[in-house]
């Protein structure tokens, strides 16, 4: 069956564990998908962070710096009411990777596409 996943049937969880796993699944079905833009320099390299005027446009910004510690910055919000992960990875492939895989294992399910955004003109 396919619920063999589970060490129980639904029908023997404790009432607790099942509110709880039918809780998170109905949050995660619910969820909207963003647009993960990413950017490496923060201002220290070129004197002027490249996400800048993307964070200007960002509306109902939410900084999630702390979310993500491999990341020189991020903010959650809108452009044109879609929803945006804003990121800064830092320079070098070393942090930009570092950064990504962060992203990926904490918003992955989050995510409907991304687009690296720089100086350079490549990404991880």
């Amino acid at each position: 069956s396919y619920l063999g996943y589970f060490s129980a049937p639904l029908c023997q969880m404790r009432p607790l564990a099942l509110f709880a796993l039918l809780v998170a699944l109905g949050q995660a079905w619910e969820a909207p998908m963003h647009s993960l833009i990413m950017t490496a320099d923060p201002g220290g390299f070129a004197g002027f962070a490249e996400d800048h005027f993307i964070y200007v446009a960002l509306t109902h910004r939410v900084n999630i710096s702390g979310s993500l510690p491999s990341c020189a910055a991020a903010h959650r919000g809108a452009l044109r009411d879609t929803p945006v992960l804003l990121v800064t990875t830092g320079i070098g492939i070393i942090q930009a990777s570092t950064c990504m895989q962060n992203v990926l294992q904490k918003y992955g399910h989050l995510l409907r596409d991304a687009w690296y955004l720089g100086t350079s003109g490549w990404g991880p």
